[in-house]
């Protein structure tokens, strides 16, 4: 079997557009917002470059995800707020404006200083996803089979376990190395059954990442990944995504937030919120003038 490593532009969905344009975002970030945050998390950054996903553990504070829970649970009994209700799942829409702990958890200093040791430049929320899985006899389905995301060419995915999950909870389930290596033939389809990726990368690289609350996974989910299906536990569980540009074929779909969320946020958090919101191409962005000037420059979605 062939095998593309990291060097390798076919290791990639989209090749060369797609790394360059992420190459272009990445140059663009840093000189726009040149006072970086202090990267602090270079282990962490390290580890997810060389096996796709990390897992901090008891690295949150367990009273906010109690609190986001509470909150979650509550919306997932109105069907006005979602936006999937099937014998799988229910999915809340935009948490970011119906779950006010979703947005002080997205705007966490651990997440933008993980994502900023990672990328190294100040990044940006993008997608984020509540989602309570259930048990049931039905196949796997969707995010449930292994897939690489394409949302861009680099990203990161932090995972939020609102209840313990045990190998039976149906835990976030990473191919460890396939951030950087793929086999001939892995984007001819996008969906992946657990009998087909173990053909090709063996069963020991296939990691359960079982969790309690309190535990924060994180992962390049550009490397083949799945949420395993839940056997006898149900999982509720928070995602948010960072990366350094709008998410390839969000369009219309972007998340986004409320001008007063926004004007909350400490000036050095501003930037992060940057995907959330519509920004005029001719906004000032010179160093701290950027920053002061920020708020005057956007049209609210």
């Amino acid at each position: 079997m062939n095998w593309f490593d990291e060097h390798d532009i076919r290791c990639y969905h989209g090749g060369t557009t797609v790394i360059e344009f992420y190459e272009d975002q990445l140059r663009a970030r840093r000189e726009q917002y040149p006072w970086d945050l202090v990267g602090r998390y270079p282990k962490v950054a390290a580890e997810l470059e060389e096996k796709g996903y990390c897992v901090l553990r008891q690295a949150f504070d367990r009273d906010k995800l109690a609190w986001l829970r509470q909150e979650a649970m509550v919306a997932l009994q109105n069907e006005r707020l979602l936006k999937k209700n099937d014998a799988n799942m229910k999915m809340v829409s935009n948490p970011l404006l119906n779950l006010p702990m979703a947005f002080e958890i997205a705007f966490d200093d651990l997440l933008i200083d993980v994502a900023v040791s990672y990328f190294g430049c100040v990044p940006g929320v993008g997608t984020v996803n509540m989602r309570e899985s259930y048990v049931n006899d039905l196949p796997p389905v969707e995010t449930m089979l292994f897939h690489c995301d394409k949302n861009a060419h680099r990203f990161l995915k932090f995972f939020f376990y609102l209840n313990d999950v045990d190998v039976d909870g149906g835990p976030f389930t990473y191919v460890e190395g396939s951030n950087k290596l793929k086999f001939e033939g892995w984007s001819d389809k996008y969906r992946w059954s657990h009998e087909e990726i173990v053909a090709r990368y063996g069963e020991e690289r296939i990691k359960y990442l079982t969790g309690r609350v309190g535990d924060v996974v994180i992962a390049n989910t550009t490397g083949f990944h799945r949420g395993a299906k839940p056997t006898r536990h149900e999982r509720l569980m928070y995602t948010v995504d960072y990366g350094v540009h709008v998410e390839q074929g969000s369009g219309d779909k972007r998340f986004h937030i409320r001008e007063e969320d926004y004007r909350s946020l400490p000036r050095h958090k501003k930037p992060v919120a940057d995907f959330l919101v519509k920004v005029s191409d001719d906004k000032v962005s010179n160093s701290n003038q950027a920053l002061q000037e920020h708020v005057k420059h956007i049209t609210w979605l």
